[in-house]
């Protein structure tokens, strides 16, 4: 990320980012008209509404996307006790953290950095045992499923199965399922988008989308519904929402 006019707005997508800030040039995030800067290393929770990155500066980040589940597991705590406001990892992990900042800065090449984040989450991840096989099975149904499945599908029919999942997600992610089927689904239907799209060095080069085949395919209900969803997930409509494609990731 290069200088202050580099700027890309990130789309609710159900995940949780750690970030690593390679040379502590100030990374911004841009929310509700207000910019948190940041210096060091942040982690962020699942996000409800988009927000922008910005650039200060030339910036190198390394970063990390975790299924929803994935902080509880490797760390135990519950995505629903994070803020999807950026905030120091140290906070959150502890300081046996500074050990893994310093090798990775240590590190020659962006090849051995990404090694040993590699080491350390396979670490963590040996570490961690299997406790929540039910929600996570419930995870990767609705993600395999680019959230198109019905939730009562995903639980199988089951109401005390269903009953279940909704406590697990509230107590351990801190949103609905339901909520987060939507945002997988949105991204998928972002990133069908993206590949129906070609990229030039200077510019995004738009052409002709099948809305009614987008709603067929993602399952929407009509174009109002395809319209709210747009709405909802990045303040434009279809139509501004590609002029603008870009800008978002």
């Amino acid at each position: 990320m290069e200088g202050n006019s580099f700027k890309k707005n990130v789309i609710p997508d159900g995940k949780t980012d750690i970030i690593f800030n390679l040379n502590s040039n100030e990374l911004g995030f841009f929310k509700d008209g207000k910019a948190i800067y940041s210096k060091g290393n942040i982690i962020q929770g699942i996000r409800k509404s988009n927000f922008q990155y910005i650039a200060k500066d030339v910036i190198e980040l390394l970063g990390i996307r975790l299924m929803p589940f994935g902080i509880y597991t490797l760390f135990n705590i519950p995505s629903s006790e994070l803020s999807e406001n950026p905030v120091e990892l140290s906070l959150v992990i502890g300081n046996s953290i500074k050990e893994l900042e310093e090798k990775i800065s240590d590190a020659e090449n962006i090849e051995a950095k990404l090694d040993i984040l590699q080491n350390w989450l396979y670490s963590l991840l040996l570490r961690s045992q299997e406790k929540n096989g039910m929600l996570i099975d419930a995870i990767y149904r609705i993600y395999n499923t680019q959230g198109k499945s019905a939730i009562s599908d995903v639980c199988k029919n089951n109401y005390n199965y269903y009953k279940k999942i909704q406590r697990s997600f509230r107590e351990a992610i801190g949103i609905s399922p339901k909520l987060y089927a939507r945002m997988v689904r949105f991204e998928s239907l972002h990133n069908a988008l993206l590949n129906s799209k070609k990229f030039s060095t200077k510019e995004f080069i738009s052409q002709e989308i099948d809305w009614f085949d987008i709603i067929t395919k993602f399952n929407f209900y009509d174009q109002s519904h395809l319209t709210k969803e747009f709405q909802f997930f990045t303040g434009h409509t279809p139509q501004e929402f590609v002029r603008r494609i870009e800008r978002f990731v």
